[in-house]
């Protein structure tokens, strides 16, 4: 059993150097499982990633405390909806554009009424009250 715990550190512990590298070299977005690229708001995404680098610290006078570790957290977090609302907004903005009501007007050419603009005829002859 001790065995697999110190193989699964050494996973764990190799994962984190690996992402460290990776972040690095400016590619960590290359090992983020693509159906959570598409979703992760690049803001959010660097938020998380640059507290999370700070948590890895070789020197614990380095790491963050429990306090910031929330902070950021909290803020990727808004930075997430944030996104989510404003794609919300692009979406609801475009399908109104899409769907756009077209009004008909009826100028009344080619009318069979007999007695056209009765409906206005106080304006066009005004009488006293």
């Amino acid at each position: 059993m001790v065995a697999e715990e110190e193989e699964e550190k050494l996973e764990q512990i190799s994962l984190a150097e690996w992402a460290l590298h990776c972040h690095q070299l400016g590619t960590l977005h290359q090992i983020m499982d693509p159906f959570l690229r598409e979703k992760i708001d690049p803001e959010c995404f660097k938020t998380f990633t640059e507290i999370a680098k700070k948590c890895l610290s070789d020197k614990g006078s380095e790491r963050p405390t429990m306090g910031d570790v929330l902070w950021y957290l909290e803020l990727a977090r808004q930075q997430q909806e944030a996104n989510a609302v404003e794609e919300k907004m692009c979406l609801e903005m475009s399908d109104r554009t899409t769907s756009e009501t077209f009004v008909t007007i009826d100028l009344g050419i080619g009318n069979s009424d007999p007695t056209p603009g009765v409906e206005f005829s106080e304006l066009l002859a005004p009488v006293g009250r």
